[in-house]
């Protein structure tokens, strides 16, 4: 672990976070073997922006930008101004470009964007904080043919024109019509994030009409029998006249369907304004962020749909001008509907007062858990627990749990499981959870509960049985291994002359790929970041960082696109000049801070390092830990 000594920071609030990481965290990973979750573009460290104890009265922040996030600009600004008295946040939808263009002449202070910065954008000095995202919808008319599953890669080449029949897809034959939104359509952006759309001009083909508002409508309207579109997932998601089509096998509800549109605020470097810094403190504290996805999922609805509104922003009277005329208004003529209660009856009030009257409270839905096999070691499992259960626990538990039953070829209702395994995680917190699988080519099922004050196990929600798939047979020759979030193991073999010919820079660990033309890194103890390792079990490890902004805006000037993990196995080797015996690769969120990684082989050494990739594929390090010993388990974990 390398730590910066002239800094004098301190480990010991570290160590106590490690301590308390006892239950795994859960994380939310998204995409499977094909996919390359985008990075975010010129993102500043969420760090830099602590939750302000006091904002100054008068504080003044301007919001201008996309549409899109009108909503959540709203909702924010109440709870902000009702915070901190006294502040003032003004906010404006004129759209993105007008909003950036305001931004650089210093007229306004922050911008609301539904889209990735552009290189030119991001040479300016413009810097994203990202807040949300919307997850972003591939979709076909009611009655189009194709009931397939799309991949990223067959996707983008319908959008540029280069699959033209849906029976280059696995479809019927007939042609494809790609439905488009206006250029500057943040949703249309957001597709500049992923790579796949990068490596060549992006615009579409022959085969693409454009609708001229960036309306879902305007886009529904024009799918007819063959064409294909994309949308807010939340916009249409269980809606008529209109059908999601599935990516990599998945739906939007799964949390690695691909496509997702980011909603980020802008403000213009190096540093911003001492009010931009307080509100986006505020912004990023966990109980904004609940307040900014109710106000996403508002936002997408159709105005009909909304259960509140954005306030009006009234602007301030002028000094001097006439008072506004009174507003004419017509008599109510509600009030003497009760003269006719005489003639009405009794009856007639006690129906409405006893029907229509009363509000019926809506019926709760009952938790319920899914289980994902992610690969042949790794599986996930998402739950919605309700608030009944939530108050048994309360009443009635002990311990929280997780149990992971192997029910191959058994009817878990009056049968006994292979084996059971048990996770203990604080379920009124956690939505979902990473858990290994030992054995592989097995039926798994999973169930959520507690365990009582006799010691009994109470069930509240069990999945359905998923096969494990089988893994692929292991190399007799050292391998590097690139594991995607979600992904099937890609296996690459590494050989005897690359291993032997590996050169490793300062302050990298190199693979054989990484050697031609790589830029300099810059040094983690110039910057004192740091990457903790530790194994909790023979299957599980758990991985905590801490990373200056500083550091990750210096890598990313030298061309470091995707944030990353790798795990490295190097059991009896030296890792400064010799090849590990397998890499494994997970992608990261710039704003995550820890991590729970699967360990596929136990009774061997790893490392972790943290860094970005560039587009060329080369590794800039931004931090390494010390390597640990991942012991094997000599009694198998069971309950």
């Amino acid at each position: 672990m390398m730590v910066n000594l002239k800094r004098k920071r301190s480990v010991i609030p570290l160590a106590v976070l490690l301590t308390l990481a006892a239950a795994p965290k859960c994380q939310l990973q998204q995409l499977e073997a094909s996919i390359t979750q985008p990075a975010l573009a010129q993102t500043a460290d969420p760090n830099s922006f602590p939750m302000p104890k006091t904002v100054a009265e008068g504080t003044k922040v301007a919001i201008d930008g996309s549409s899109s996030m009108e909503t959540i600009n709203e909702a924010l600004k109440q709870s902000f101004e009702k915070q901190f008295p006294g502040t003032d946040i003004r906010i404006a939808s004129e759209g993105t470009d007008a909003a950036l263009q305001a931004l650089r002449e210093g007229k306004i202070d922050l911008v609301a964007i539904g889209r990735p910065l552009t290189d030119a954008e991001k040479a300016e000095g413009l810097v994203a904080v990202p807040i949300s995202r919307n997850k972003i919808a591939i979709i076909v008319g009611p009655d189009n043919p194709f009931n397939g599953s799309l991949t990223i890669e067959q996707f983008a080449r319908i959008f540029r024109g280069e699959i033209t029949d849906w029976s280059q897809v696995g479809g019927a034959k007939g042609p494809v019509r790609l439905v488009d939104r206006p250029e500057s359509s943040d949703t249309r952006q957001a597709f500049l994030n992923y790579p796949v759309f990068q490596k060549a001009p992006f615009k579409t083909g022959a085969n693409a009409v454009q609708v001229a508002e960036d309306r879902t409508s305007a886009v529904i309207e024009k799918l007819g029998t063959d064409g294909v579109g994309y949308a807010i997932a939340d916009q249409v998601v269980d809606q008529p006249g209109v059908r999601v089509v599935q990516m990599h096998k998945t739906l939007p509800t799964d949390p690695r369907y691909p496509f997702s549109q980011p909603l980020s605020y802008v403000y213009k470097g190096p540093t911003p304004n001492p009010g931009v810094k307080a509100f986006l403190g505020y912004a990023l504290t966990p109980e904004s962020q609940r307040v900014v996805e109710q106000a996403r999922q508002e936002a997408v609805k159709a105005p009909e749909e909304r259960t509140t509104a954005p306030a009006e922003v009234v602007p301030a009277p002028e000094t001097g001008g006439a008072p506004p005329a009174p507003v004419a208004t017509k008599p109510s003529w509600a009030p003497l509907w009760w003269l006719l209660l005489p003639l009405l009856g009794l009856p007639l009030l006690l129906w409405w007062a006893l029907g229509r009257g009363v509000r019926r409270s809506p019926v709760e839905r009952p938790s319920q858990i899914v289980l994902t096999p992610r690969n042949c070691r790794d599986a996930y499992a998402y739950w919605e627990l309700s608030e009944d259960d939530k108050k048994k626990y309360q009443k009635y538990g002990k311990k929280q749990a997780l149990r992971l039953y192997d029910v191959t070829d058994i009817n878990l209702d009056y049968q006994q499981p292979h084996s059971v395994r048990r996770f203990e995680c604080d379920y009124q917190q956690q939505r979902d959870m990473h858990l290994p699988i030992e054995v592989d080519n097995r039926d798994y099922l999973v169930e959520l509960g507690f365990i009582n004050s006799r010691d009994e196990w109470v069930s509240l929600a069990r999945s359905k049985h998923v096969r494990v798939p089988q893994c692929s047979p292991v190399a007799t020759t050292p391998v590097t291994e690139t594991v995607t979030q979600g992904a099937t193991p890609v296996m690459s073999q590494v050989t005897a002359a690359g291993a032997a010919a590996t050169a490793v820079a300062a302050g990298r660990t190199m693979l054989a790929s990484d050697r031609a033309t790589a830029p300099e890194p810059i040094h983690e103890t110039e910057y004192g970041s740091q990457i903790i390792l530790t194994p909790r079990n023979s299957a599980d490890a758990y991985v905590y960082w801490e990373v200056s902004g500083e550091h990750k805006t210096a890598l990313r000037r030298q061309g470091g696109q995707n944030l990353m993990l790798r795990l490295y196995d190097v059991t009896d080797i030296n890792s400064d000049y010799q090849e590990p015996h397998a890499m494994y690769e997970f992608e990261c969120d710039e704003l995550d801070k820890d991590r729970h990684l699967p360990i596929r082989v136990s009774d061997r050494d790893y490392l972790v390092e943290l860094g970005y990739t560039t587009a060329d594929g080369h590794w800039l390090r931004l931090a390494r830990s010390n390597s640990v010993r991942v012991a094997s388990e000599k009694t198998p974990s069971s309950f």
